[in-house]
C-alpha cells in the first residue's frame, strides 16, 4: 500500500483518512467496481472541512468559479463557515 494512504502525514481527521483508504482499498481489490454512491460521502461536512483545509494551507488558486481563498476567508460567515455552505447546498 503506498504510504499516502498507509499513514496519515496530511493531518487529515480520522473519519477522512479512514474513508480515504476504504476507498483505495475498494478500487485496488475490485478494479472494475463502480462507485456509483460516492456524492453523500464528499459533501460529508469533516471531508469538505478537512478539503478546505488542505487547500488553504496549499495557497490553493480560484476555481472554476473565481472564489478565492482571500474571498472565502473575507465572507462574512468566513472559511469556518464556507464548507457548511457548501453542504448545504449539496
Amino acid at each position: 500500500m503506498p504510504a499516502a494512504f498507509a499513514v496519515d502525514d496530511k493531518g487529515l481527521p480520522k473519519a477522512v483518512f479512514r474513508l480515504r483508504k476504504r476507498l483505495y482499498i475498494k478500487a485496488k481489490q475490485e478494479p472494475k467496481f463502480r462507485f456509483y454512491a460516492l456524492y453523500d460521502r464528499i459533501y460529508r461536512p469533516d471531508v469538505l472541512a478537512a478539503a478546505w483545509d488542505l487547500v488553504a494551507a496549499n495557497d490553493g488558486a480560484p476555481g472554476v468559479d473565481g472564489v478565492s481563498i482571500q474571498d472565502v476567508q473575507n465572507a462574512p460567515e468566513g472559511a469556518d463557515g464556507f464548507p457548511q455552505d457548501i453542504h448545504e447546498s449539496s
